[in-house]
């Protein structure tokens, strides 16, 4: 995935493919939570390969 849809995918309803099964929500919920709890979020990604989100949370 390119770095310029980073931000996009932890936005509602926001997703990068169209598809009847993805409603763009998931990851905006897991960055919520990450954020209700002082955490950190982020992705790597090599494209037409992978892509890796990671997380941090705050004690």
């Amino acid at each position: 995935m390119a770095k310029k849809y980073f931000d996009k995918i932890f936005k509602i309803f926001q997703s990068l493919n169209v598809s009847k099964d993805s409603n763009g929500i998931g990851l905006f919920i897991v960055k919520k939570i990450v954020d209700i709890y002082n955490g950190e979020i982020w992705l790597e990604s090599e494209i037409k390969k992978e892509t890796i989100s990671y997380f941090i949370l705050s004690k």
